[in-house]
């Protein structure tokens, strides 16, 4: 048999200009990320960027997809998904964090090219700032050291979520003892 596989379309993005310019370089300024930037740079980026508007239940990324951009929330709450490794078509997955105003995501699909490694769903209505790979060509071409800065801060981050990760296993793995013990020695007294 031919299966037809369709996937819903990602809902639209609406502009908001809830958000004024001095807002957003403010923002901006208070990521780790952008945070070194001087006021021209910031101004810049605050010009270029733009805000975009999520319904609750709204998806602003899904795990898997490329990226060009990051996002920083201006005001609600989002939530981070990922897709459990064994099962990775039952989305949205495992709850990892939840997101609230300055949190900052999609720093590594922006600077990298990588793949979505989570999905990110709107719990209220959001109000984001969206900032795309070509809003920061300008600056690069500028000052190409800003490139390295961000490379310290993602691989300061990533290594964060290495060793997260890793004391995650290592939980896993002592509560699998736990139950072990607790069922064989239960085992034991019931024999």
């Amino acid at each position: 048999p031919i299966r037809d596989i369709r996937t819903k379309p990602s809902p639209a993005r609406l502009p908001s200009s809830d958000v004024t310019l001095n807002q957003k370089q403010r923002l901006l300024a208070s990521t780790e990320i952008f945070g070194h930037l001087n006021d021209h740079q910031l101004e810049m980026l605050a010009e270029l960027a733009s805000c975009q508007s999520f319904g609750p239940g709204e998806s602003v990324v899904r795990q898997g997809e490329h990226g060009d951009s990051l996002y920083l929330v201006v005001y609600g709450t989002l939530e981070v998904f990922q897709a459990n490794a064994n099962n990775p078509t039952r989305l949205p997955g495992r709850h990892v964090a939840d997101l609230e105003t300055s949190d900052a995501f999609g720093e590594m699909a922006l600077c990298t090219g990588e793949a979505r490694t989570a999905s990110v769903i709107c719990k209220s209505e959001c109000v984001l700032i969206e900032i795309e790979r070509k809003h920061l060509l300008p600056l690069l071409e500028d000052q190409p050291q800003i490139l390295e800065i961000m490379g310290s801060i993602m691989a300061a981050r990533q290594q964060q979520l290495k060793a997260t990760k890793e004391q995650r296993a290592e939980s896993r793995r002592l509560a699998l003892i736990a139950r072990m013990q607790r069922l064989f020695s239960l085992s034991k007294q019931v024999q």
